[in-house]
């Protein structure tokens, strides 16, 4: 299976969360907030950090999305 590429620009009434129906099932390969690499935890993200559900495509992060920041993730 190829990877996609989902990219969202925040509108900032996301807080620090952000849910993509897309995401439902995969695995996420890579996110970037702006143009910074996040590393993948667990829970409870840090800054620089997301955690990830699959069952219900959340993206839970360690800092608010500011209006305008973009988010982009390399799923499969």
């Amino acid at each position: 299976m190829a990877s996609s590429n989902e990219t969202y620009t925040a509108n900032g009434a996301e807080g620090t969360t952000l849910t993509r129906s897309v995401l439902i099932g995969m695995s996420v390969l890579l996110c970037f907030q702006g143009d910074y690499l996040l590393k993948e935890v667990a829970s409870s993200p840090a800054v620089g950090q997301f955690s990830f559900n699959n069952a219900t495509g959340t993206l839970t992060f360690g800092i608010e999305l500011q209006p305008d920041q973009v988010v982009q993730v390399i799923y499969k």
